[in-house]
């Protein structure tokens, strides 16, 4: 067993330094987004933070510090500073309104250095955030199905493009796939260590809080923890009285957790919790209102032109596997793949098995890919989740079809029992 643990560690570490080697060697082909400039220059909180400023004017009201919550500019900061680039070297905000060479001439442009440095983090946080992914993909249908997803998720470059920047999507992927290993082992606590399940309710809330200190839309994780909860209700054993009492202290210890994080790293919020948590909410529908009346090109109108731009987005011009005619295979894969997750998940709720690796990735999954799906923008980094996991079910796909096709030519070659014992016969 020990020999056993000791390979998993040996492989997952050497996945993840070659893994972050890719990303950090990728950092400087990136290309720029505006969008860096301003999250590298209001990382001075981290600063602010680490001198125990908390009364300081940068925490006052602001577009800043409503528009986003601070997690990822307390990584930026952390980056910059083992580069040794301190507040003084801070580039100011983009402006939008003002072409580049005006903006560079009022040094809102970071240096290269600096770039470098404010980027590297989320390098590591995306290596992390893809080696967990292995890992539960590894222990849910084996070692093939985890590297064919690992081939597949590096095969394109949207995701060293989206998560390499020095923005917030590194940050919120590695949160909600800590989610998701988190419900896994939630799951696995309900079925083997009831005695436990409060204390997982309780890492599941702070990582889930974790999820929203990177960006906003990382709460909806929260309704795959209600969900989870009502079906560790549902397979409990216990009386009906014990499942409503158990339920309200889960219920209770999920939304202390996750908000508590969220209000605990963020001192912004702590003038006024939660007026000004119905600030940031407010303000950020209100920014992406004002958005489409920038950029009216971008929008997406109606329902079915969503199911159309999505489709395109996920399976075609985003899609690891990408080719002309791909979006047709990929959908193909893809459904394959979400059929088998929903096949795994009704056998166990069903109790036909106790692998619930499958319902995990159904409902944290779904929880932070679906909002995404209705962005009224048309704009890259908003498929980052909905790709992420999509890809996840072609892998799926994909080790089904080749399973399958390893049976039909292990039955091809096959010799029939029959023909052997003739053959023996013959011999004797």
């Amino acid at each position: 067993m020990n020999k056993k643990r000791t390979i998993i560690w040996i492989e997952g570490l050497l996945l993840f330094s070659i893994q972050a080697a890719i990303f950090l060697f990728q950092i400087k082909s990136v290309p720029f987004h505006v969008d860096e400039s301003q999250w590298i220059s209001t990382s001075s909180v981290f600063e602010a933070v680490t001198h125990g400023d908390f009364t300081s004017s940068i925490w006052d009201l602001s577009f800043w510090n409503m528009t986003q919550p601070q997690l990822p500019r307390y990584i930026i900061g952390v980056g910059r500073w083992l580069g040794g680039e301190d507040g003084a070297a801070l580039n100011t905000p983009w402006v939008w309104r003002e072409n580049v060479a005006n903006n560079e001439a009022k040094g809102r442009m970071p240096t290269p250095y600096m770039l470098w440095w404010s980027r590297m983090p989320m390098a590591v946080l995306a290596a992390a955030a893809f080696l967990l992914t292995f890992l539960l993909l590894k222990r849910f249908m084996g070692r093939a199905l985890a590297y064919i997803w690992l081939i597949l998720i590096n095969f394109s470059s949207y995701y060293s493009t989206n998560l390499l920047r020095a923005m917030g999507e590194a940050t919120l992927l590695v949160c909600i796939i800590g989610v998701l290993v988190i419900a896994f082992h939630l799951l696995r606590a309900a079925d083997e260590k009831p005695n436990k399940i409060y204390l997982y309710i309780l890492i599941f809330g702070i990582v889930s809080g974790l999820a929203e200190s990177a960006k906003l839309n990382g709460a909806s994780v929260l309704a795959a923890g209600v969900i989870l909860l009502f079906v560790i209700a549902f397979r409990s054993t216990q009386s009906k009285t014990l499942k409503i009492r158990s339920g309200l202290i889960s219920m209770f210890i999920l939304a202390f957790s996750s908000q508590g994080i969220f209000e605990l790293l963020n001192p912004f919020l702590w003038k006024s919790p939660l007026t000004y948590w119905l600030l940031m909410f407010y303000d950020r529908v209100h920014e992406m209102q004002l958005q489409q009346g920038i950029f009216p090109n971008f929008i997406i109108h109606g329902f079915f032109r969503h199911i159309t731009v999505d489709s395109q987005r996920i399976f075609q011009t985003f899609a690891s596997l990408h080719f002309t005619g791909a979006l047709w295979v990929n959908l193909g894969l893809f459904l394959a793949g979400i059929t088998f997750l929903i096949m795994k998940s009704v056998q166990y709720l069903r109790r036909q098995h106790n692998q619930p690796a499958a319902l995990a990735l159904l409902v944290v999954g779904g929880a932070a890919a679906i909002p995404s799906l209705f962005t009224p923008l048309d704009w890259e980094r908003y498929y980052l989740l909905p790709a992420f996991f999509s890809t996840i079910a072609i892998a799926i796909g994909i080790w089904l079809l080749g399973s399958y096709g390893y049976g039909l030519i292990q039955r091809r070659l096959r010799v029939p029992n029959s023909k052997i014992a003739l053959l023996l016969s013959k011999r004797g």
